[in-house]
């Protein structure tokens, strides 16, 4: 064989090599842009809350987290919505509470959802979980002003009387007498608040530990909460105005 021949075949070879090591490059990189799955995009296979129901008054608000699966999903993105924006609205699954009623927040990843039901109170205007003491006593006696001395004494006699407010919307009235003689009572109910006039309704009332008739307590009066104090008019039928006035602590 020629030097020539063998030169040609030599070359002829050797660009069949590098032909062939450029093939295998282009083939490694395509194939390490793939997934492990072949190409296909990994699906979502479930979404959870971190609660499935929660409760707010107006105005409240919550942040729920989104659990995706599995931590690899091609597209873990979380979209939210309300059943009911009038009642409560979501962004970013931060959850404002707007008119009471209920409403479900939905939390979809995928083609997978999961909810959250949302019930929303009125709000209690700073009653709900306070406990109000006796902290004086303003007013008239037989339609005309106390004196220094018919106001201590009627706060003396009335100092253990305390009113609490649950969040559930119930009251607690206890009346530890300070007078000889005097009865102990335990009043339970539910109250409502309109603006600033305070209505409670007795279900239940103890004297001294025994039960008693709670028509016979006059819950008729008009009661006012002004944000501080709870205020409340009472009279003997005989033109006696007394207002008692209730200073909040919280519980």
């Amino acid at each position: 064989m020629s030097t020539k021949s063998f030169g040609r075949k030599m070359t002829v070879m050797m660009f069949a090599v590098v032909l062939i090591l450029a093939l295998c490059a282009t083939l490694l990189v395509a194939c390490g842009d793939k997934p492990a799955d072949g190409g296909n995009d990994i699906a979502v296979t479930s979404i959870t809350l971190s609660k499935s129901e929660l409760s707010l008054e107006v105005g409240g608000e919550f942040t729920l987290t989104a659990t995706v699966a599995p931590d690899n999903a091609t597209d873990k993105s979380v979209n939210w919505t309300s059943s009911d924006p009038s009642i409560a609205t979501v962004k970013d699954g931060k959850v404002t509470a707007v008119a009471a009623g209920s409403a479900t927040i939905t939390a979809k990843a995928g083609e997978k959802s999961a909810t959250c039901t949302v019930t929303v109170a009125a709000a209690t205007d700073g009653l709900a979980g306070k406990t109000f003491v006796l902290d004086k006593i303003e007013g008239t006696y037989d339609g005309e002003n106390m004196d220094e001395q018919t106001k201590t004494a009627y706060f003396n006699m009335n100092k253990g009387t305390t009113y609490e407010f649950g969040t559930d919307g119930t009251f607690t009235q206890k009346v530890v007498s300070q007078a000889e003689g005097m009865p102990n009572m335990l009043v339970e109910g539910t109250y409502t608040l309109d603006g600033t006039t305070l209505t409670l309704t007795p279900t239940s009332a103890s004297r001294d530990g025994q039960p008693m008739d709670v028509s016979t307590i006059p819950y008729s009066l008009t009661l006012t909460f002004d944000g501080t104090y709870l205020v409340i008019e009472s009279g003997n039928g005989q033109g006696t105005n007394v207002q008692l006035f209730f200073k909040a602590s919280e519980n």
